[in-house]
């Protein structure tokens, strides 16, 4: 009798430790999937991905070779592409583990960009720039705009509570601050050498690059809009894997409704 309440004990103790294990995995399968799912679109996929390419390829070896200046300004601009791709996937209303990653990354990369406007405008204020001069024009406008976006976007969050107006500005400060440098600077990733377009032929495709960057900038936002707005709304309780944190469910729901 003992050794068959013995072998059944054991029995149990073996069906219990099995049966834990499915809790486990499944608690990692919902974060791994809560990090997969968030607001994608083809726009944001193809722009991310041309951006990061954008600046590994070309600033890669620049980094190494350049002046120390822009070296720092172009392992700064990638931090800053990472993290205006990631606040635009994932944002507050996804739950409050999100809400406070949104929220650190954000102001991370607002101080990052401020960084690299200003270091972008002193390259090129001091000659160092080897762009076209129409490209270079651009640029210098597209750092002004950044630092506009930006402040903006900061005292539409912070101050006034508008959470519309700064999601719209910080989808603008991704697609206009990076996207449409990476488009301006399509020839040189396709091979074509300085010097091998005109001047005329350089403003042109300046030009050409600023209404294109713009429509697509203007198109991710009406598309985040409508993914946003096809979003289940929260229920206000905490994932598993954010109980514990400051946030509750009522920040949650709080931070859902003002979006």
């Amino acid at each position: 009798l003992r050794s068959s309440h013995m072998s059944q004990a054991s029995a149990l103790e073996r069906m219990g430790t099995t049966e834990a294990k499915p809790k486990g995995e499944k608690a990692q399968r919902s974060l791994f999937i809560s990090i997969l799912v968030g607001n994608f679109s083809m726009v944001w996929l193809v722009a991310s991905s041309y951006v990061f390419f954008f600046v590994i390829h070309l600033g890669g070896p620049r980094i190494i070779n350049d002046r120390p200046l822009m070296s720092f300004h172009i392992a700064i601009a990638l931090i800053f592409a990472i993290g205006c791709s990631w606040n635009l996937y994932h944002t507050p209303n996804h739950g409050p583990g999100f809400r406070i990653a949104h929220v650190w990354i954000g102001w991370i990369t607002m101080v990052v960009g401020f960084v690299l406007s200003i270091t972008g405008m002193i390259v090129i204020l001091l000659g160092w720039s080897t762009l076209p001069i129409s490209s270079q024009v651009l640029i210098f406008c597209i750092g002004v705009l950044q630092l506009c976006f930006q402040t903006l976007g900061i005292h539409y969050v912070r101050g006034k509570r508008w959470i519309k107006m700064h999601a719209m500005l910080m989808t603008l400060n991704f697609y206009v601050g990076t996207l449409l440098i990476g488009m301006n600077r399509l020839p040189k990733i396709m091979g074509v050498q300085q010097g091998d377009m005109s001047r005329v032929e350089e403003t042109n495709w300046t030009f050409l690059s600023l209404l294109v960057g713009l429509g697509v900038a203007g198109y991710a936002i009406k598309t985040n809009k409508k993914i946003v707005r096809a979003q289940p709304k929260p229920t206000g309780q905490l994932p598993p894997f954010i109980q514990g944190s400051k946030a509750t469910g009522s920040d949650y729901m709080a931070s859902s409704q003002a979006a």
